[in-house]
């Protein structure tokens, strides 16, 4: 089917809670829906840009739309690796290239009436997610984690990386709240120096920590390597991947245990599976990861994680939008998110974003 269109609108959500990180905090979750349109269907895409992490925000994103229409618009919509391929001739602008990838996915799913992790070769439709606690006062983190598991999940993710006491101070006080069975990640975002680092690792080690993600700045690889040859705890790398070159970088530094694969940093789902496939030979384990998507972009990310078997999922940033785009969110039953047995990415969006 030849690509004859494609069209955007700005999507613009208040967030249930601010959410703060290390790097910065939002109050909005800020994409772009991105609609690829055929003969006989319309494909549905989202990115969700991050100005710190990939220098994108939505202005930049609909300004080299016109530029990428132009380089695919001949194309085959099937024809996927083609079209990766030619938008790899232009530099950076990650999330706006992943939006185009994961239309083009929900357009191949829609064409032959198959939900895409089918395609992908898995019949598996749910996984146990993570589920966020940002930077807050230890009152708040508590009350939020009680919530969580109130509801189902049983791992969640906390974010630290601002100030060093009061992180290692809020870990402890939410293993020793929530107990032994609840799983405990963390997250830096980049927040740490060495010796913050390897501090914060030494006072958490006896706390059962399934691994701590990119505890420092995403350049300082010899240093992240460094701090990984004594660690207790397992080292993941977000914010330093983004390509496949990344990738072999990081195992030449022998600086990851494992990886976060975002599909808006990677450029879609094409080249996630390619860096999946040498992570996996390097027994790089894998966790597939969110930005700030809707249930679209949760959508294609699980449909994408359940393809590879990814070791762990930190796909939950639709549960804190006050509204959806999609008739259909993701569900979430007892800390699991399923996809639906519809075909493409099996998001039915309201009329509005149609």
């Amino acid at each position: 089917m030849k690509i004859k269109e494609i069209r955007l609108q700005e999507i613009k959500i208040p967030l249930k809670r601010k959410f703060v990180i290390a790097s910065g905090s939002s109050e909005y979750s800020n994409n772009v829906l991105i609609k690829i349109i055929t003969d006989e269907f319309i494909g549905y895409g989202e990115a969700s840009p991050s100005l710190h992490v990939l220098g994108e925000n939505t202005g930049t994103i609909q300004s080299i739309m016109p530029v990428l229409f132009e380089k695919i618009k001949d194309f085959d919509s099937n024809d996927i690796r083609g079209i990766s391929r030619i938008l790899k001739k232009i530099p950076n602008n990650y999330s706006a290239k992943a939006g185009i990838d994961l239309a083009l996915y929900d357009l191949l799913g829609k064409e032959l009436g198959s939900p895409l992790n089918k395609i992908l070769g898995t019949s598996k439709v749910f996984m146990d997610t993570d589920i966020t606690i940002g930077i807050m006062n230890d009152d708040e983190a508590l009350i939020l984690a009680n919530e969580y598991i109130s509801q189902g999940f049983r791992s969640l993710k906390i974010k630290v990386g601002t100030e060093l006491k009061r992180d290692i101070e809020r870990v402890k006080k939410i293993r020793e709240a929530v107990g032994e069975k609840i799983e405990l990640r963390i997250d830096a975002n980049q927040g740490y120096n060495f010796h913050q680092a390897r501090d914060f690792i030494n006072s958490v080690k006896n706390l059962d920590i399934e691994f701590i993600e990119q505890p420092m700045p995403y350049f300082a690889l010899e240093n992240i390597s460094e701090l990984r040859k004594d660690s207790p705890i397992p080292i993941m790398l977000d914010e330093s991947l983004k390509n496949i070159r990344d990738l072999y970088e990081i195992i030449n530094k022998r600086a990851a245990d494992l990886i976060n694969i975002k599909l808006m940093k990677t450029s879609g789902i094409t080249d996630a599976i390619s860096i999946a496939e040498l992570a996996r030979s390097y027994d790089i384990g894998i966790m597939v990861g969110c930005m700030s998507e809707t249930s679209l972009g949760i959508s294609a990310g699980m449909h994408f994680a359940l393809a590879i078997d990814a070791d762990y999922i930190d796909l939950d940033s639709h549960f804190n939008l006050q509204f959806d785009i999609a008739k259909n969110p993701v569900k979430n039953i007892f800390g699991k998110n399923y996809i639906e047995n519809k075909s493409g990415l099996g998001i039915d969006l309201k009329d509005e974003y149609k």
